[in-house]
Order: C-alpha cells, then structure tokens, then sequence
C-alpha cells in the first residue's frame, strides 16, 4: 500500500508548502563622462556628457522587464528592456544616453560676427571697394579690394564683430545695414546699402537676441515687541523687507511689490527701472500690526508679489522666497505662544438650622474665577474640585481670550460633615484646564485670593466645645438602708 504525504494529518493529503521569504530589490548607478567637442579645450553648448547605467539585481527573486528612464530634458535612455536579471547579476553596458549642453543666456559681451559679401552687379570693373558699417564700436576689417570684376564677388575678404549691449538685448536684436562702396572707371563712386540674403534687396539685417525676463524677491521679517514688553501681544508689530532682483537678462521697468496681508501696506517704489543682476536697495518696507489670531496660529506665514514690466510691455512676476531668489518658499515669522490659566476659588459659610452654631448640614457656597494669563486664546475651559460630594456647575467655557475672566460661571455647594468641624475649617484646592490652540491641556491650581498665586482655600468653621453633667440624689436609696 502507498500514501501520499500530508502536511500535519495522517488523514490528509495535503502538499507540504514551505514559504520561502522574497526580497526584490534592484540598484542603479549612473557614471558621467564629459565630451569636448569644438571649440576644443573649453566647455561650450553643445559639448557632451554621456551616461553609463549599471543595473544591479540587489534582491533574490529574478526581475524582468528592467527599464532605465532619466528626467533629464531632451535626454533618452538607450538599451533594454531587460527580458530578465537574475539576483546578484547586472547588465553589461546595455544601458546608455546623451545629454547636449544647451545654450546659455544672452547678455552684454556677446558677440556676433558678420561677415560681408560684395558682388559687382554691373559691367564694368570696379576699384577700391570698401564696406563701412554703422554700428557703434564696429570695424570692418579686410579691404580695401583693388578692383572687382563684373559679376565677382569678394570671398570672405570683409567681417567684423560686434559686442551687444544690454540696450541690443531690451530690443531683441540688432538690425542694422553695411554700406559697400566702389568707384567705377569714371572714378565716380557706387554704392549699396546691404541685404540679409539676396544681393537684388536692401533688407536690414536683424540678429535676434534671445530675451529671458525674470524677476525673483525675497522677504524677510523681523519680530517687534511693543509694550507690554516682554511677551507677544495683539498690536506688537512684523517689519518686513523685500528684496527684488532682475534674475533675467533684459531691463525690467515699474517695478513693484505687493502684499496680501490684511492691513499692510507696501512702501517704496515703483522702481521706474531695474537692470539685470541688479537687486533694489531697501527700498519696499512694509509693517504688519499682529492680531490675536496671528498668535493663536503661532505666526504668520505669506507670500509676496514681485512684478515687473519686460521691454515688450509684458509684465513678469515672482512669488517671495524667505531667503533666497531661488526658491518660492512663504515667509514663516513665529510668534512665542505662552499659554497659562489661572484659578481664584473663594468660599463663603451657609448657616442652616439649627442656626448660630455650625452644625453638619451646614453649607460652604464656593465660587470660581478663571482667568486666561498667557496670550493665546483657550478652548473648553472646566473646573474640578476634588471635595467628595461636591460638583462644579457651569462651564465648559467654549473660549477664554487673553485677559478674559468667566463672570460667576463656575460654582459649587458643600456640606459641611462632622469631621470638618472637628479640624476646624474646609481647606482644599480646586483645578481649572483649558486647551491651547496646540490642542495641549493648560492647568492652574486654585488661589484664595489671586491668580498669581497657588495657596488652598481655607474656610474656617467656628468650633464651640461645650460639655455638661447632671448629678442626681435618689433618696429612696436612703431610705432602704435606714
């Protein structure tokens, strides 16, 4: 007879399954390498970097369809899928890319070259054939031609090169014309205002220059106590500083600041021009009045607005950044938060009859203050008195403003027992809590007379020890014996 096993019954025939745990786990580095293509021996646009993937497989389950993707922009990924990569194994080189470096920005010192190319469009031969060109700070180097036969053309004999202004860069471009001149057998001169291609037009040449408008400020604010000194209050003031810079590349005009906050008022400006990689000079200023709601919140956080005016009449704008015209992160200025709750528990004898004497039964009245000491508004404000027999009404207190009292909301009745009268008083404290708009509980323990102090609230109840004997004869006892 046979049997096929179980995995915990002589009755089953069950597989026996032992799970195995899987880790899957993959790796990947990137090597760069720069490549120097013309104009060697210096980084230039459109030199290379070219990229290296290693893939490791770093878990112990095989993985398939391994892919490598690169956020780079303009940049693809060669290579793969991988059908599948056992553990511990890595791909061979299968993984590669290439990123061109872009062009950089336009801006004051660049250059063009021009480069000139006269034809004699006549029939006759000409000599001492120039090119002038009117650009500032231009020379036209090459030439003079000592003659130009009909239907020639110089071969490159005239360039020049032109260094752009930021002026060139606000109007987009340089557009301008070269003049060529020659003198015909007549020694009469001839001459031509230059085209942008054809020699049968005399178009300008225009060389746009790429424009990248854009502004970047930053803010910062400083805390300024007013009295009382000494601890954040509603009326304490934010002084504010905005730093505005042309991050871009042409002149930015009516540069101005402005400012959400409720009640502030921006200072300073427009600033009727600001060039590029210029930064204004303390001069948008702005004063923040804080508000009970600042505080409770623990400070007040905002963004300002930059905006500027580009040479093509479109404006550019950039939220603040608290430190730096990189970023865009809002402006954080803390307050300090000090909350604190105080507690005045007074109480008051209650005769009842018998009346003129304490008795057990008789009553003590309390009645509670509570006071908010600190700066932050408190919520669900209640009072606890540890007295057996004894509950507080009134309350809870939904909100307690700095400074705020309850009026008569809490109080609380006690019967007086023997043993009070035997310790000659009721001494006891009571609790108040509040919660601070951190949602953590605030506690004070009860003073009898001020909520700057924690002494117990003693009552003092009138003790009256009296004691009395009667002494009896009982004369028929006399009489017995006698």
């Amino acid at each position: 007879m046979t049997d096929l096993s179980d995995d915990n019954s002589p009755l089953e025939n069950d597989p026996t399954d032992v799970p195995l745990t899987q880790t899957p786990s993959i790796a990947i580095v990137k090597v760069g390498t720069f490549v120097d293509l013309a104009p060697l021996g210096v980084t230039n646009p459109g030199d290379q970097i070219t990229y290296a993937f290693t893939v490791t497989n770093t878990g112990n389950v095989t993985l398939t369809n391994v892919t490598v993707t690169d956020p780079l922009p303009g940049i693809t990924v060669s290579g793969g899928p991988l059908a599948s990569l056992a553990p511990g194994a890595s791909n061979n080189s299968t993984f590669t890319a290439v990123y061109t470096i872009p062009l950089g920005v336009t801006n004051p010192g660049d250059q063009i070259t021009y480069a000139f190319t006269v034809t004699n469009t006549g029939n006759v031969t000409l000599t001492n054939v120039t090119v002038t060109d009117p650009l500032p700070g231009i020379t036209v180097s090459g030439g003079p031609l000592a003659s130009l036969a009909p239907g020639a053309s110089n071969n490159s004999t005239f360039t020049a090169v032109y260094t752009i202004t930021q002026a060139d860069i606000n109007a987009g471009g340089v557009e301008n014309q070269a003049t060529a001149t020659g003198t015909d057998p007549n020694n009469n001169p001839v001459t031509d205002l230059s085209d942008d291609n054809s020699p049968l037009e005399n178009d300008p040449t225009d060389v746009p220059l790429t424009q990248t408008p854009s502004i970047a400020i930053v803010k910062v604010g400083t805390f300024v106590d007013l009295a009382p000194l000494g601890v954040t209050n509603p009326g304490d003031q934010i002084t504010y500083a905005f730093t505005v810079t042309n991050t871009g590349n042409v002149t930015l005009t009516n540069v101005t600041v402005t400012d959400p906050l409720p009640g502030i008022t921006v200072s300073g400006g427009p600033l009727a021009s600001l060039a590029p990689g210029a930064s204004n000079n303390s001069t948008f200023t702005a004063v923040y009045t804080i508000t009970q709601a600042d505080i409770n919140n623990g400070g007040v956080e905002n963004q300002a607005t930059a905006t500027g005016t580009d040479p093509n009449n479109d404006p550019v704008t950039d939220l603040s950044d608290d430190n730096s015209p990189l970023e865009n992160d809002p402006t954080d200025v803390p307050l300090t938060q000090t909350p604190s709750i105080a507690i005045v528990k007074t109480g008051t004898f209650v005769d009842l009859a018998p009346f003129g004497v304490t008795n057990p039964g008789d009553q003590i009245t309390y009645a509670f203050t509570v006071t908010n000491t600190g700066n932050v508004t408190l919520t669900n404000v209640t009072v606890t008195d540890p007295l057996p027999g004894i509950t507080v009404s009134g309350g809870p207190l939904a909100s307690l403003a700095p400074g705020a009292s309850n009026n008569s909301t809490f109080t609380a009745v006690y019967t007086i027992t023997q043993a009070d009268i035997n310790n000659g008083g009721v001494e006891n404290q009571a609790t108040a809590t509040g919660t601070d708009p951190n949602n953590d509980p605030v506690t004070d323990l009860s003073d009898d007379n001020s909520p700057l102090e924690n002494d117990p609230t003693d009552v003092p109840l009138t003790q009256t020890p009296s004691i009395a004997i009667v002494k009896e004869v009982r004369l028929w006892t006399w009489l017995r014996l006698a």
